[in-house]
């Protein structure tokens, strides 16, 4: 079972909302090995959304160190990468490429809960960790 904890850190919350849709949905979430949890310090992966506001950096730093060994960080969304339209805005740090080591993204503006579900199966298919 892959632990997931999604972090909105600054944005429209569209790629957030598709996040929680995943729970919801007639996406068999769950019984393809995959759990949204309520804590970094029980996560596996942790899905960004979200341009990172200049707010917003210090709660991504705490859950990033909240998690235990073994963590990955997955980019959902434009913003969360590159920080989509709001990569010049004075508020964001220009999404996450600009301050951490990106490891996988699911591109999208959003991306459907069926487009995040799939990305999340390739990621664990292909191994990843």
């Amino acid at each position: 079972m892959i632990r997931l904890y999604a972090l909105e850190t600054g944005s429209c919350e569209g790629c957030a909302m598709e996040i929680a849709a995943l729970n919801g949905s007639t996406i068999p979430l769950e019984g393809s090995g995959f759990q949204l949890v309520e804590g970094p310090e029980e996560a596996d992966w942790l899905l960004v959304t979200g341009a990172v506001t200049r707010s917003s950096a210090s709660d991504l730093v705490e859950a990033w160190q909240a998690m235990p060994a073994g963590k990955s960080m997955v980019a959902v969304g434009a913003c969360a990468l590159d920080g989509g339209p709001f990569q010049a805005d004075y508020a964001t740090l220009g999404g996450l490429e600009k301050i951490s080591r990106v490891y996988r993204t699911i591109p999208g503006c959003p991306p459907s809960p069926r487009d995040i579900f799939q990305a999340l199966v390739a990621l664990a298919d292909e191994g990843f960790s």
